[in-house]
């Protein structure tokens, strides 16, 4: 089950990953949307309000996870689980709390895979961490996938961290569904770079990590005096927030974007603190342009070959006069498998 929309953001292009290989792994597995809450109509949220509220009163669950039960249970009602059966969670920690007791309750086994560690993403803008706060939601949702049989990361970061807490997490790695790889594809094909292409930015502002990461690059841009461009959701603010430096073009369509790529030196991707994998780098890489990163945003994704990264800004220059014309696609196929197999063996498949 999935509470992603329809927006084809990474959040989204990641369960649609999660979703193929599901149904390549358990043909007859049905696939439900949890109900994300702003998405309702003010009576049917009213209505579940309430009936979790009187859930929270007749146990000693929180108000909030018993309003998430009362909604899950909704949505699942037309699955028709039976106990023992396997509930693979695309994993929204809004609902994780309640999605472990409502397993424990009805005798599910559980296969969760975050899309992050969602208590290390800051929130709010400007970027403000509050540690005993961050200490207190983390507690909460490592608990929570502590309960389930498997857990599955999208980055080696999130992985090594809960690790740390003895959750024995295996990395899925982001790989883009068939017709998004079919059109970064397109893009390795007709990549021709002139000589002193500007280096390429791409993000969402809503991201405060990838914001504040955007803001450092612009400020690294006009130092060092490098060509960039910057694109994505929301970057139009950026024109504000910043000194120059960069030609900052806001949201783009598919089509103006795919030129971008085709015609950039790199991508250029420098993020603040943060938990997850960035499911641009691959996507890049698949496209044939090389990726120049900082640490926070390279670690989550382990050695891949493309990708160069820095520490410092003193290492930019050499880096990028040492940036190949293309680079390979990562191959994660046997990752992929090993996800598929470990789901047919939950399942009780045998081939």
């Amino acid at each position: 089950m999935t509470p992603w929309g329809e927006q084809r953001h990474g959040g989204a292009l990641r369960s649609e990953q999660i979703a193929a290989l599901v149904t390549h792994a358990l043909p007859d597995a049905l696939h439900v949307a949890a109900p994300y809450p702003r998405s309702l109509p003010p009576r049917r949220k009213a209505a579940m309000a309430l009936r979790g509220s009187l859930a929270a009163l007749a146990s000693p669950t929180a108000p909030l996870e018993a309003v998430f039960g009362a909604w899950l249970e909704r949505a699942l009602a037309p699955a028709g689980l039976r106990r023992g059966d396997l509930l693979i969670y695309d994993a929204d920690p809004r609902y994780g709390p309640a999605l472990m007791r409502l397993a424990a309750r009805r005798g599910f086994r559980t296969v969760v895979l975050p899309h992050n560690i969602e208590a290390l993403i800051p929130k709010t803008w400007p970027i403000a961490v509050e540690p005993r706060a961050t200490a207190e939601v983390l507690t909460t949702e490592v608990a929570w996938m502590a309960r389930a049989d498997a857990v599955w990361t999208i980055g080696v970061f999130d992985r090594d961290l809960l690790a740390l807490f003895g959750i024995a997490a295996v990395q899925l790695p982001y790989t883009p569904p068939p017709a998004r790889r079919a059109e970064l594809l397109e893009v390795r094909a007709a990549r021709m770079p002139a000589p002193g292409a500007p280096l390429l930015i791409v993000g969402t502002v809503h991201n405060p990590p990838t914001r504040a990461g955007m803001i450092e690059q612009i400020a690294l841009a006009q130092a060092l005096d490098l060509p960039v461009i910057v694109a994505g959701f929301g970057t139009e603010v950026l024109r504000g927030e910043t000194g120059g430096g960069a030609t900052i073009l806001g949201g783009q369509s598919w089509p103006e974007l795919a030129a971008l790529m085709a015609s950039a030196h790199a991508l250029w991707v420098h993020q603040t603190p943060m938990s997850g994998a960035l499911t641009r780098i691959p996507e890049a890489l698949i496209a044939g342009l090389p990726v120049l990163a900082n640490a926070w945003a390279a670690h989550g994704h382990g050695p891949l070959t493309g990708i160069q990264v820095y520490a410092e800004a003193s290492e930019l220059p050499a880096l990028i006069a040492g940036l190949p014309a293309t680079v390979p696609p990562p191959d994660n196929a046997a990752a992929d498998a090993a996800f598929i197999s470990a789901l047919r063996q939950a399942a009780g498949v045998t081939d």
